[in-house]
C-alpha cells in the first residue's frame, strides 16, 4: 500500500470476490496460479499428493474469484490433521498453500479469503489451524 492511498481507497478499488471449493477440473488453472506465485514451478505430483494422496485426508482447496468475471485470483489450501493437546484429540488443519495473483496482493483480498476459509474450517469442526504457509 503506498503512503498516499488510504485503506478505504484500496478497499473501494479491490474487485468484489466470491468463493468456492476447487474441483479436479480446476487443476490446470490452479497449477498456473501456483507457478505464477512462486519462484519454482509447482510439481504436479507433489501437489496431487497434498490434495488427494495425503493419508490424513484430502486437502480442502478454497478458491477466490472475481465476482463479475469468475476469474481465479487466489487459493488457500488446508490439509486435515489431528493433534492431541492435554490428552484431548483436536480436529486441526495445516495451511499448506496460499497464492494470490499479483493484482490482488493488496491485503484486502488476502483478508477476505482468510476470513472465508477460517469460517468454513470452523464449520467443519476444526479447532486449530497451523500456518501460515509460505
Amino acid at each position: 500500500m503506498s503512503a498516499n492511498r488510504s485503506r478505504s481507497e484500496i478497499a473501494n478499488t479491490a474487485p468484489p470476490l466470491c468463493f468456492r471449493m476447487a474441483t479436479r477440473q480446476d487443476g490446470p488453472q490452479l497449477m498456473a496460479l501456483l507457478s505464477e506465485s512462486f519462484r519454482t514451478p509447482i510439481d504436479y505430483r507433489t501437489w496431487d499428493w497434498f490434495v488427494n494422496g495425503n493419508p490424513s485426508g484430502s486437502s480442502r482447496v478454497y478458491l477466490a474469484q472475481e465476482k463479475d468475471t469468475h476469474a481465479l485470483v487466489g487459493l488457500f489450501c488446508f490439509a486435515p490433521i489431528q493433534l492431541r493437546v492435554q490428552n484431548v484429540l483436536l480436529a486441526a488443519a495445516y495451511a499448506h498453500h496460499l497464492a494470490l495473483k499479483p493484482s490482488h496482493r493488496n491485503g484486502i483480498s488476502f483478508v477476505a479469503l482468510s476470513r472465508h476459509v477460517l469460517r468454513e474450517e470452523a464449520l467443519r469442526g476444526v479447532k486449530l489451524v497451523l500456518g501460515p504457509p509460505h
